[in-house]
This record gives C-alpha cells, structure tokens and sequence, in this order.
C-alpha cells in the first residue's frame, strides 16, 4: 500500500510558481520487504483531462523496516500556468519499472488533493507605452523664436521592466508634411 502527498519543494506549498519549478511527492509505504530492491515511479497528470504531462521522476530504494516514506522529485518546465498538476505513483519490485499492470502498489486518484499542486497563472505582461511633452527651453512655451532654438521633450513611461536598458530615438517631423527634419537625436 502506498499513499502521496505532493508539496512545491520551494516552500512546501500546494502551489507552484507558473514558470515552473520543482515538486517532491512524499510516498507513505507499508508491508514492504525489507531488503528488498523496489522502485517508484510517477508521472505528474493534468486534472483537467487526465492526460498524462510526460513528466515523470523515480527512484529505486531499499527499505529497511515495511513502513516508511521515500522522496520522488518531478521538475516541472514553463508552460503549466493555470494548471492543476496531480502526482500519479507506481510501486515495482525490483530496479527496473515494468508496465504500471505489473506494479505491486498504486496511487493514481485524480481527485486526490493531497497528490495535487496548483501552478500559478502567468503575469500579465503588458507593453510599454510612452508619451512625449516638447516645449522651448528658453521659455518653457510651444513657440520657437524665428530664428530656432532649442526644444526639450519630456518623455514619460510606462511598463518597462527594472533593471533593462533601454534607448530612447527621437527626431522633430515637419507637421505640414509629416517628413523627418534631420537626423534622430538619442
């Protein structure tokens, strides 16, 4: 007889960050042999259908008393947000998993909550947006002398992320035919 319980290894919570991360399902046995080479295997599932994810972990152990508990770690790629992951385990004798049919023990309840971890919906990433405020330096106005001068426009923004570089281009078009004045000024 085994029973699981399926904790996030980061924070030993039921929910899993939605890029991934790593899940240890703790497997409760009982009336094992001791002495005797067995292996577990599982593979994580998708509750919504109860399709098999092809993620799968195992281990081989020996156990020296009939009940106790072993570890199978699964490593859950980017690509799961928004879903609930359910650990499914097979228990074999010996080193080598054959077909889950030939397995000494089982635990495959997809409704089980103990062998279910939630991964978390992705952020929303939004995209950047930025405007612009071009005045005159010499008086702060919208209004250039005859003769030219020099503008300041400010930009303000929004969305980006911290910690990148970014490069601001601008360059002055002439409103009447929408062509640029020169060459963009960075």
């Amino acid at each position: 007889m085994i029973g699981t319980s399926l904790v996030d290894a980061a924070d030993g919570d039921r929910v899993l960050a939605w890029n991934g991360g790593v899940v240890v399902d703790t497997v409760a046995y009982e009336n094992l042999v001791p002495g005797q080479e067995y292996t577990l295997v599982g593979e994580l599932m998708d509750k919504a259908d109860g399709s098999g994810t092809g993620i799968t972990g195992s281990v081989t152990f020996t156990p020296e008393e009939p009940n106790g508990e072993i570890d199978v770690l699964f490593t859950v790629p980017e690509g799961y947000a928004s879903s609930e992951l359910v650990a499914f385990e097979w228990l074999f004798e010996g080193a080598v998993a054959g077909d889950p049919e030939d397995a000494v023990a089982e635990h495959t309840d997809i409704d089980d909550p103990a062998q279910t971890v939630t991964v978390e919906d992705a952020p929303v990433v939004q995209d950047p947006v930025i405007g612009t405020s071009l005045v005159d330096s010499a008086d702060g106005d919208r209004v250039l002398p005859w003769n030219g001068g020099t503008v300041i426009d400010t930009v303000a923004y929004q969305n980006l992320t911290p910690g990148v570089e970014y490069t601001l281009t601008g360059e002055l078009m002439d409103k009447a035919d929408g062509s640029g004045t020169g060459s963009p000024v960075r």
